[in-house]
C-alpha cells in the first residue's frame, strides 16, 4: 500500500532483443489497454458472494493470481497505473491485526488510495481483535461500501466490545457478507446488530455453518435477539442470500420478517438434508413467511444438494 507503484517504466532492452523498428513503435490504444485490465477477473453473482470468505475470485484467463501480474503491468507501464490501481485496491483484506496499522500509514501518507478502496475482508486468525473499526479509518474509507466476516472458524472467545457494532456502522456500507457459526450466542447478535443497525444496507449474504443455535428454547436469548431489531432495519435491503445447514434453527429464534419487506432478488441455498440435527418446523415456516412478506420479489433461487436418491 505505498506509492511504489508509481515506478517509471522498465529501461529499454538491449539492442540484440530489441524488436525491428516498426515494431517499436507500434502501441496498443490505451483505451483497449483499460478494457484488457478491467476483464481480468469478475465479480461474484449476487446469489454467490459467500465465496469472498474465501478469497476464490472468478478469475478469467490462465493466469493463477491476475492482480500480482496487473501490479507487474502496473511497475512496468506507468500508463497502466492509473486504471490498474481500482482493482489492486478495491479490496483490502486484514489477517493480522498489525495490518490495520501499516495500511493507517499509508492511507496517511498516500491519501488517494482511500478513495480506491471498496471491500474489506476481515479474518480473525487465532481469535484475534482486529481493529479495523477505528474511527480514523471511518472517517477516510468514503467509499468502502462492502465488509465480509469470515467468522466461522472463531471458537473460543469473542474478543470484540459490546457495542463495536457501533464503530463498524460508522463506515457507509450497503453490503455485507457473514460466515459465522449460530452457536456463538455472542457471535450472533454482533451480526444481527450491524445488520439492523445500517439504514442503507442493500446487499446480504448469512452462511451459517458450525453449529445449530443454543438459543432455540431460551427464552431470554430469544427475547433479546427480538429486542435489537428496530423498525427500520432492512428497510432498502434488495438482494438476500441466506445458507448453511443451520439456515432453519437460526430462522427458528429470529423476530418475523428479520429482513424486511423489500427484497427483490432472494437465494436460499439449503443445507445437506441429511444432518443430524433436527430442523424445527418453526425455522421452516420463518423462511416461508420472509418469502411470503416479500411484495417486490421478483427472482427467486431455491436449492437443495442432492441426496442420492431421485
Amino acid at each position: 500500500m505505498s506509492s511504489a507503484l508509481e515506478a517509471t517504466p522498465l529501461t529499454a532492452p538491449p539492442p540484440e532483443l530489441q524488436y525491428p523498428s516498426c515494431m517499436q513503435h507500434s502501441r496498443l490504444p490505451l483505451e483497449l489497454c483499460e478494457q484488457v485490465i478491467d476483464c481480468i477477473w469478475k465479480t461474484h453473482p449476487w446469489w454467490d458472494r459467500h465465496q469472498l470468505v474465501h478469497r476464490i475470485p472468478i478469475y478469467v484467463g490462465a493466469s493463477e493470481d491476475p492482480l500480482r501480474d496487473l501490479r507487474a503491468c502496473g511497475w512496468t507501464c506507468s500508463a497502466w497505473y492509473p486504471r490498474a490501481r481500482f482493482h489492486i485496491y478495491h479490496t483490502v483484506t486484514f489477517n493480522h491485526d498489525h495490518q490495520v496499522e501499516l495500511f493507517m500509514r499509508s492511507v496517511f501518507e498516500t491519501p488517494h488510495l482511500a478513495d480506491l478502496v471498496h471491500e474489506l475482508i476481515v479474518y480473525m486468525p487465532q481469535d484475534t481483535n482486529i481493529p479495523f473499526a477505528r474511527g480514523v479509518l471511518s472517517t477516510k474509507l468514503l467509499r468502502l461500501r462492502t465488509v465480509v466476516f469470515p467468522l466461522s472458524s472463531v471458537h473460543r472467545v469473542w474478543l470484540y466490545p459490546p457495542h463495536h457494532h457501533n464503530l463498524v456502522t460508522q463506515f457507509p456500507l450497503t453490503d455485507l457478507v457473514f460466515d459465522l457459526s449460530p452457536y456463538n450466542n455472542s457471535m450472533l447478535v454482533y451480526a444481527l446488530r450491524i445488520i439492523w443497525s445500517l439504514r442503507d444496507l442493500r446487499s446480504l449474504t448469512m452462511m451459517l455453518i458450525g453449529g445449530a443455535p443454543v438459543g432455540q428454547g431460551n427464552d431470554s436469548l430469544v427475547s433479546r435477539i427480538r429486542s435489537l431489531r428496530r423498525s427500520w432495519s432492512c428497510a432498502k435491503l434488495k438482494v438476500l442470500t441466506l445458507q448453511g445447514v443451520f439456515l432453519q434453527q437460526t430462522m427458528a429464534i429470529l423476530p418475523e420478517s428479520p429482513f424486511g419487506t423489500t427484497v427483490e432478488h432472494l437465494a436460499v441455498p439449503f443445507g445437506d438434508p441429511s444432518s443430524w440435527d433436527p430442523i424445527p418446523h418453526t425455522g421452516f415456516q420463518a423462511i416461508i413467511d420472509q418469502i411470503s412478506l416479500l411484495s417486490s420479489l421478483w427472482e427467486l433461487r431455491i436449492w437443495a444438494p442432492s441426496s442420492g436418491s431421485t
